[in-house]
């Protein structure tokens, strides 16, 4: 099974859509959301951040939003006890790398699709028009991790 990890860049919605459409329905694998993108996507199984520090404010914007609380959350850090799984590997590449490195190392998937992780200024969806400023920075993890990823 195929994951599908999706993160908070401009257009995440829109990637999804296009996703479907050339499935020809709804994705059928499990959903790995990174940040604010769990506030707002429906299905959910996993919940990957590096910024454990907001998942409590994140899960409220959830519930406000009337989404279910099924899923698991991962974080790098043990400073907040709500984090199902701590794993401190593949920090250096954002948490859409975070995200990816959970669904293939950790959840055993053999690949996944990347919806809504730009590694360019597009602004993230949900601080429109401010560019992502540090995505140069984190490309350097992508590029390391590459050896890894690939296949």
């Amino acid at each position: 099974m195929i994951g599908l990890v999706v993160g908070g860049a401009e257009g995440w919605r829109d990637d999804i859509a296009r996703l479907e459409d050339m499935i020809g329905g709804l994705w059928p694998g499990p959903v790995l959301a990174c940040n604010d993108v769990g506030t707002e996507i429906e299905d959910l199984d996993h919940w990957c951040t590096l910024h454990s520090e907001k998942i409590v404010q994140w899960e409220r914007r959830r519930v406000e939003n009337g989404l279910p609380a099924r899923y698991e959350t991962w974080s790098c850090s043990r400073r907040t006890p709500r984090v199902d799984h701590h794993w401190d590997e593949w920090t250096g590449g954002s948490s859409g790398l975070y995200a990816t490195a959970v669904a293939l190392f950790r959840l055993g998937l053999p690949k996944v699709v990347l919806c809504g992780i730009r590694m360019d200024a597009t602004s993230n969806a949900f601080r429109p028009g401010k560019p992502w400023k540090a995505y140069d920075r984190y490309l350097r993890g992508w590029e390391q991790g590459m050896p890894q990823l690939q296949g």
